[in-house]
């Protein structure tokens, strides 16, 4: 299955394959990163809601 799918994607240059690879990996992981940023700065906002909801008690006495 490896020898097929590098016989597709290979060109007569033999580095090809292996530099297309280390960008895509070197771009997702940009992309990881600045996603993970984006993340930790929309969650360290301050965030107040109010909630009401019914309460009943039972044997106060």
């Amino acid at each position: 299955m490896k020898k097929a799918l590098l016989s597709i994607f290979k060109s007569a240059d033999s580095n090809v394959p292996v530099k297309l690879n280390k960008k895509l990996i070197t771009f997702f992981m940009c992309i990881l990163l600045a996603m993970f940023f984006w993340l930790l700065m929309n969650l360290s906002k301050d965030y107040n809601i109010t909630i009401s909801f019914p309460a009943k008690y039972t044997n106060l006495l």
